[in-house]
């Protein structure tokens, strides 16, 4: 009997050691109850609900946990909502992910197969006149958000790398809409001569029926960058941080549960993704004067 007590007691110890070696070798170690998703709101609201649904029920079941999506009112807010550890995954699009590494520590996940190569759009209304950059001299001229990679970071760079074009002494007015579809919706109604899109929500809108083929036309395509990525703070526990992965990349186009949530993302399939893929993104950003902006 004793010696039975002596054991329990023994285990016992061990347990609680095991407890305590977990605490202080890894006590800042974050593994929530409800997996909170943030993303960039670079689209209609009730658009983004329906586009990220598929994917958080799949999350949710694989995970066995809740999910909630978190959309936030700005670029800005996101990367405040990251760093105050209120969402556990970002979706970030290049500037606002550099941004959340160089002050968060937000390390990348995964990203689509798409977002090594993406482009932007100059959009403007049809007008057999106007072809070309040079023609929008002295008009009216939109970005996006200005903590967007496709509506500001990247034009603005190939603007001035291929185009020779200072946007604030080309254009007669240079704004920024907050979002991919305000800008294209600003371009069709009139309220601006040319604005800057990325080039998937702009094809996206298209297919939705938001965009008549008539309603605009692309003035020009940027060359290709590096963009969005989906990232986690250092904090996240490690096998909840695989386990994210995992998932992401597990899908697949040849089964029609996953079809659904890729044709959603607008990817065919997921890569692993590393800080290093946006360090040429980091250096434009520094040379353009855009690491310390805030959204408007």
């Amino acid at each position: 009997m004793k010696s039975k007590l002596i054991a329990l007691f023994i285990l016992a110890l061990l347990v609680l050691g095991g407890f305590l070696s977990i605490s202080v070798l890894h006590p800042d170690k974050i593994s929530p109850s409800i997996l909170k998703v943030g993303i960039l709101p670079d689209d209609n609201p009730e658009v983004l609900r329906t586009r990220y649904a598929p994917l958080l029920k799949h999350l949710s079941e694989i995970m066995g946990v809740d999910t909630q999506l978190v959309i936030p009112k700005n670029y800005q807010e996101l990367s405040r909502l990251f760093g105050d550890n209120e969402i556990d995954i970002a979706y970030f699009g290049g500037l606002t992910f550099v941004k959340a590494s160089i002050n968060y520590g937000a390390e990348a996940l995964v990203m689509r197969d798409i977002d090594m190569r993406f482009s932007s759009y100059f959009i403007a209304r049809p007008d057999p006149t106007k072809k070309h950059l040079s023609d929008f001299k002295g008009m009216r001229f939109s970005f996006g958000s200005e903590l967007s990679t496709s509506g500001h970071l990247m034009p603005r760079h190939f603007m001035k790398s291929e185009q020779q074009i200072s946007p604030e002494t080309f254009f007669s007015m240079v704004a920024y809409s907050g979002s991919h579809d305000k800008t294209a919706i600003q371009v069709r109604d009139g309220l601006i001569d040319l604005g800057v899109a990325n080039s998937i929500s702009v094809k996206r809108m298209l297919a939705e029926g938001r965009l008549a083929n008539n309603d605009l036309q692309i003035i020009w395509e940027t060359p290709p960058y590096v963009n969005y990525v989906w990232a986690v703070k250092k904090t996240l526990d490690d096998e909840l941080k695989n386990k994210l992965r995992d998932i992401f990349l597990g899908l697949d186009v040849t089964k029609p549960d996953h079809k659904n949530i890729l044709a959603h993302l607008g990817a065919v399939s997921f890569l692993p993704a590393g800080n290093r893929d946006f360090l040429s993104l980091e250096r434009t950003a520094r040379n353009l004067n855009l690491l310390g902006v805030t959204s408007k």
